[in-house]
């Protein structure tokens, strides 16, 4: 349902004539200083929302796990796992807020800091435990370096300790999907054969009756 939506909502959007031809008329009549402006921003607003409707086509992409033995592996492994994987978030929000924090005390002050905010603390305290390292904000003293040394080797051990777990958990439901696949092969041949020795049974006696019936 989720993958027709879209269409449905563009096409209704197009009925009311909300496409990209007419705004960029509206946009062109403001710039003029003509035109509603209510009007403009309330296509704006329809417009952005048919884009992020039209995002969830995306979704489509899920309907391989019905064919892919790996995916439907990884979403049992997810499901069986939720509580290592919580442990996991957890952990790396913890010290993304500890060092975050911290980076923050030792960075603000220095002029040459690309530290301007929290949130700038936080991307790269984030960045720095999932061993990423973009490099669009970096510490530059002596403190903040030597934080970010023990915020690398943190991130490095709390993404490495349940890793084994679930890797373990995947192997196994991959190895039964696999077996159940197996399975319902062999089932399915089965089910061909005997229906194949039904049919030759019945001509067989389908000719045993003609035959007879000749003799008479």
């Amino acid at each position: 349902l989720l993958a027709i939506v879209p269409y449905f909502v563009t096409v209704t959007l197009n009925s009311y004539g909300v496409t990209e031809e007419a705004l960029a008329v509206v946009s062109a009549g403001e710039e003029a200083g003509t035109g509603d402006v209510s009007r403009t921003a309330q296509y704006f607003r329809l417009l952005k929302m048919a884009r992020i409707v039209k995002t969830l086509r995306i979704i489509r992409i899920f309907k391989l796990a019905r064919h892919s033995t790996g995916l439907q592996a990884l979403g049992n492994t997810m499901k069986a796992n939720y509580k290592e994987l919580g442990l996991l978030f957890l952990l790396l929000g913890m010290g993304a807020i500890m060092f975050a924090s911290l980076i923050f005390v030792f960075e603000k002050e220095d002029p040459n800091s690309t530290f301007k905010t929290m949130f700038d603390s936080y991307w790269w305290a984030i960045i720095t435990m999932t061993t990423v390292g973009y490099g669009d904000v970096t510490p530059v003293t002596g403190f903040g370096k030597v934080l970010g040394c023990f915020c690398a080797i943190f991130g490095v051990l709390v993404i490495g300790l349940p890793i084994p777990i679930i890797g373990n958990s995947f192997n196994k439901f991959y190895a039964r999907q696999k077996r159940w696949e197996k399975k319902e092969t062999l089932a399915a041949q089965r089910r061909s054969q005997n229906l194949t020795r039904s049919n030759l049974q019945k001509i067989s006696i389908d000719e045993k009756d003609t035959l007879s019936v000749r003799g008479l």
